[in-house]
């Protein structure tokens, strides 16, 4: 099962056990993430203080967000098993890269979106995507958690915006992983499926078989 999520001027398909944190208020978002801390981590006595810094990390990356007028902030509630939340996903908008064609009075190069986007990225690597290529920068290592070490993945991808003098940003952190390829394949094809709308629209969701 999957779920289409509009926001703002695009959407996208996430898996069914993706969350989508608001980002209209911090009493929001603060309701939210309890629930879901709830669900995930259980309601034990014992888990109290486990429950406690999982939900105070989660929402401090959700304020981080809001505060950077991210257009959204989702988490992952199952990808790698024992970890209740092994991965977020936040969207916005960032400028283009400055080059010199850009300063005032220089002029522009007669390229398009897609063209300047491999120009800009010249060492991503390039996802196709329904709208057009995406450019993605891949970086991954490891991490030690007490006596056992993780792989680590962090990924950025970039998306030029129809008609605006910017691009939409989607920076996935997965710090507890096995087998990075994998799941850089999975988010490839989250990515591949944002798709634009004319108009701006609200904040809906729609889950599909």
């Amino acid at each position: 099962m999957s779920r289409q999520i509009a926001l703002a001027d695009y959407s996208i398909v996430l898996p069914g056990t993706w969350a989508q944190i608001p980002m209209q208020s911090r009493e929001a978002a603060s309701a939210r993430i309890s629930a879901l801390v709830k669900k995930q981590v259980g309601m034990n006595d014992r888990l109290a203080r486990h429950r406690r810094d999982v939900r105070d990390q989660l929402l401090d990356a959700a304020l981080q967000a809001q505060a950077a007028h991210a257009l959204s902030f989702a988490i992952s509630l199952e990808l790698a098993p024992g970890v209740p939340f092994p991965a977020s996903m936040l969207g916005s908008r960032t400028p283009w890269p400055p080059r010199a064609t850009d300063a005032p009075g220089t002029p522009a190069l007669a390229v398009t979106p897609e063209d300047r986007l491999r120009r800009d990225f010249p060492a991503a690597t390039f996802v196709a995507g329904s709208a057009g290529p995406i450019a993605r920068r891949t970086q991954h290592g490891t991490r030690e958690w007490g006596d056992t070490t993780t792989q680590t993945l962090s990924l950025d991808y970039w998306l030029p915006v129809p008609g605006a003098a910017e691009l939409l940003q989607f920076t996935i952190s997965a710090p507890m992983v096995e087998g990075y390829e994998l799941f850089t394949e999975l988010f490839d094809m989250i990515m591949s499926t944002v798709s634009w709308h004319p108009e701006p629209e609200a904040a809906t969701e729609r889950v599909e078989a």
